[in-house]
């Protein structure tokens, strides 16, 4: 794997941890009026690894299952991007992580899956997951800019908290260029560079 593939993994996988504590914490205060740490901690540990565990076996299943289809890159391709919409129902009908499910099944499919995938198919995969990030990516960022133009003109923005939020946007941005920085020898050594 390249430094850019761990990073987006890095990335990925910090969005999911967020985006599950997030929730988790959201969970356990609509559902009780004094909430206590232990049941947020609990909330979090349990939907962290129940989706961790739900996506580690889906993508072992689909690794299988792809071992049985030879030459086929419509079946293949169809199986594993329906498996990512089954695994997110499956975590979220659980009440676990979702989102960390699908982590945790794109890591593992993405790791063996060249043992598995076809090999005429390995191109296919690679282009149709690029064109569905790519118009994943679109959405968020147009959502993402609609949800700031409405709240940036719905409500009275003072200069304090304009500038906390972009002292924060660059203080982020300083201290994973220099995690990245001090990593990079280490990671170089270990053939990631």
């Amino acid at each position: 794997a390249t430094l850019s593939v761990l990073i987006e993994s890095e990335s990925l996988l910090n969005d999911g941890i967020a985006y599950a504590l997030f929730l988790s914490i959201l969970d356990v205060v609509a559902k009780t009026d004094s909430p206590t740490m232990p049941m947020i901690v609990g909330t979090v540990i349990y939907s962290s690894v129940v989706g961790i565990v739900v996506g580690v076996v889906a993508g072992v299943i689909c690794l299988r299952l792809m071992a049985h289809i030879w030459n086929d890159s419509a079946m293949e391709v169809c199986l594993a991007i329906s498996l990512v919409w089954g695994v997110f129902l499956i975590g979220d009908a659980l009440h676990a992580s979702g989102v960390l499910a699908v982590v945790a099944y794109g890591l593992t499919f993405a790791s063996q899956s060249s043992s598995y995938l076809s090999p005429g198919v390995q191109h296919t995969m690679k282009e149709v997951w690029h064109l569905l990030e790519y118009i994943a990516n679109t959405l968020v960022f147009v959502y993402s800019g609609v949800v700031c133009a409405y709240g940036l003109y719905s409500y009275e923005l003072d200069l304090l908290h304009t500038g906390s939020v972009l002292l924060i946007y660059v203080l982020l941005n300083v201290i994973r260029f220099i995690v990245v920085l001090v990593l990079y020898p280490a990671l170089q050594r270990l053939g990631y560079g």
